[in-house]
């Protein structure tokens, strides 16, 4: 089964992605994920941009989504440029 967790560098991920070790996993975040998923398929992007969104689902073509990516904080956000085109609104 391919799985495609989004936030996979954060906390929470971190203890559900062991459960899924005998499958197909690919991490997305816009942070590089920590050591301990380093061994893990990893794509950097920006869930609030469709078009890396889209490319996560076309990289992965996932059976499961698991989706923790969050924006905790506003300093975590990638750019203070308004949303453009095609792009997700998060708040």
């Amino acid at each position: 089964m391919n799985v495609l967790v989004t936030g996979g560098s954060g906390n929470l991920a971190g203890y559900v992605i062991p459960e899924f070790a005998d499958h197909q996993v690919l991490l997305a975040d816009s942070r590089q994920p920590p050591r301990d998923r380093n061994h893990l398929p990893f794509l950097q992007g920006d869930l609030t941009k469709m078009e890396d969104c889209r490319g996560f689902i076309s990289e992965c073509n996932p059976d499961v989504i698991i989706a923790f990516g969050a924006i905790p904080f506003p300093t975590d956000r990638l750019s203070d440029s308004a949303p453009q085109k095609d792009s997700l609104p998060f708040d």
